[in-house]
């Protein structure tokens, strides 16, 4: 039967924009717009073409702001997709949602439409780093509407965390985790980092952002790690970890290269080597969709060496390692070159080799990408 796809929607609207926030999202003040949404439904209908043979274990509606979304509105969306796409029964189906636009009617709502999964953006547990990084919300928003999601009756609750917010310390993160891991079953952590066109580009332009030593950020990751194993969790990928059967499918299909539709603004697909994505901007996308006119505006075949890298640098970022048995069967690799990366590798205590899989040691966690790159090129090089 092959690996299931994936399904991403893509909700490009938030109440406002954060500091540090690259994302393809714009400010709204009165939710999801009734036309973009209509145009998700023609989205939806003109892209199902394609994928017809394919079964979909996931869907994923992310943004912005998906919980902007009145219950009428993903109602429909969730519908138009079930019709279209050959969705599997027990698929796992996730919306993200920030605190303060999510309540106990709301989390109910969502969960009679199908949806058995949520990510909340909660970023901190502390009210100094939540205005440091611009968010509307306070942690006790946070706090409620976990609550509100529990009580709605969903078992796969997820947060978001942000590590190296400026004044972030070792005790907050501590007081964060310690909230975190009784509430949730998966938690994300990523790096802050400066994304060009944002608030904290302009404020470190300026010199006017505080931001921690990059040892003291990867010291917030080491803790993070050290913490959440203590409380019961495993890191499955560089940023993700769960409690065991709580992993993330759908991110877990992008890690494993499988295929996926992706329906809105900007939203990328991926089907059998060929990678497409839609134009970014919402009031385009609309106006594209409601004028007939294809909506997609890049198109590109992998090459084999794009596939090879992705191999790589995804089998690499997961805790179950890199497969180096199915990477020496291509023929374009120079397997002696390779070794001699990899040996090196091993030396300086980045990369385990066990067997005929590759796997990061913690230190090698740290600096993901720089070993990814070094793995990459003595790959490819020819």
């Amino acid at each position: 039967m092959g690996m299931a796809g994936g399904i991403y929607v893509h909700i490009p609207f938030c109440e406002s924009k954060c500091c540090y926030c690259a994302f393809n999202s714009r400010p709204t003040r009165a939710g999801v717009p009734v036309d973009y949404v209509s145009a998700l439904l023609l989205d939806i209908e003109a892209e199902s073409a394609v994928w017809a043979p394919t079964r979909f274990g996931s869907v994923y509606v992310g943004g912005g702001t998906p919980s902007l979304l009145s219950p009428r509105q993903l109602g429909a969306i969730m519908g138009a997709l079930r019709r279209r796409f050959r969705i599997d029964t027990g698929a796992e189906v996730t919306i993200e949602c920030n605190p303060g636009t999510l309540d106990l009617a709301r989390a109910g709502a969502y969960r009679d439409l199908g949806v058995n999964r949520v990510s909340v953006g909660v970023q901190s547990l502390c009210d100094a780093e939540l205005k440091a990084l611009g968010r509307r919300h306070k942690a006790t928003d946070s706090l409620a509407a976990l609550e509100a999601v529990r009580s709605a009756g969903f078992e796969k609750v997820g947060a978001d965390l942000m590590l190296g917010i400026p004044g972030q310390s070792i005790e907050s993160l501590d007081a964060t985790l310690e909230q975190l891991s009784a509430r949730v079953d998966h938690v994300s952590a990523y790096l802050l980092s400066i994304e060009p066109g944002t608030e904290f580009e302009r404020m470190a332009a300026l010199g006017r952002l505080d931001l921690p030593a990059e040892d003291t950020v990867l010291g917030l990751y080491d803790y993070a790690d050290w913490k959440l194993r203590a409380g019961g969790f495993s890191r499955y990928e560089v940023s993700n970890w769960s409690r065991p059967g709580s992993e993330c499918l759908h991110n877990l299909m992008y890690w494993e290269r499988g295929d996926y539709a992706g329906i809105g603004a900007g939203a990328h697909s991926h089907r059998s080597g060929l990678r497409y994505s839609r134009v970014e901007d919402p009031e385009e996308y609309t106006g594209r969709i409601g004028g007939g006119i294809d909506p997609v505006d890049m198109r590109e075949r992998l090459t084999q060496d794009q596939i090879l890298l992705e191999e790589i640098m995804l089998g690499l970022r997961t805790e179950r390692g890199l497969d180096l048995t199915a990477l020496s069967e291509r023929r374009e690799i120079d397997d002696r070159r390779l070794d001699d990366a990899i040996a090196g590798l091993v030396g300086q205590g980045l990369i385990a080799r066990i067997g005929n899989s590759l796997k990061l040691s913690p230190n090698g966690f740290k600096v993901c990408d720089s070993v990814t790159e070094a793995v990459s090129i003595s790959a490819i090089c020819r």
